[in-house]
């Protein structure tokens, strides 16, 4: 299903907005897909800190800079991780490993579970960063706000308390 996607995104990159395949790095699971050309694996953290370091190099200030993470995640009470082949990737390194990139345009889609908890570390001035899901409490919802977040998705949140009113009054009650 995941090369599928892939495959798809790729596909509407280049055909709707113009990024042609050698422009887009793809790192894929523990093997790179037969059905994706251009794709690298597997898509270790050092993988993963590599690929953005070699866009790094050729990234111009007036250039767009799309990054979308599909797979898994998981939080082990502290802390939450991108599921990769090897040792996972936390948000945080995550975060840093895009800190300091200056570029016209930035956006940020994570569609791991758990994915709103990228939303803080990747958070800055001019970007966009969208997840899928994570946010349960008004805590979580304002410190994704207090990072610069402009919206969040809740919908698993909603899907699953008991009065989904209730739940988004909640995450939505001012003051932070």
């Amino acid at each position: 299903a995941f090369a599928e996607t892939v495959g798809k995104l790729r596909a509407g990159l280049a055909r709707t907005v113009g990024v042609p395949p050698e422009r887009q790095h793809v790192l894929f699971g523990a093997e790179p897909p037969k059905n994706v050309p251009g794709a690298t694996g597997p898509a270790t953290k050092e993988a993963v800190a590599a690929a953005v370091a070699a866009v790094r190099k050729t990234l111009r200030a007036e250039d767009g800079l799309w990054v979308i993470c599909l797979g898994h995640g998981h939080h082990d009470g502290r802390r939450m991780y991108w599921c990769l082949p090897g040792p996972d990737l936390s948000a945080t390194e995550f975060g840093k490993l895009f800190a300091d990139i200056n570029c016209r345009e930035q956006v940020f889609v994570m569609t791991t579970s758990l994915s709103g908890y990228f939303v803080a570390p990747l958070a800055k001035r001019d970007r966009v960063v969208i997840a899928e899901s994570g946010i349960e409490s008004r805590a979580q919802g304002a410190a994704a706000e207090l990072a610069g977040a402009d919206a969040m998705l809740v919908g698993q949140t909603l899907m699953r308390a008991p009065d989904p009113g209730a739940k988004l009054q909640e995450l939505l009650r001012r003051p932070l």
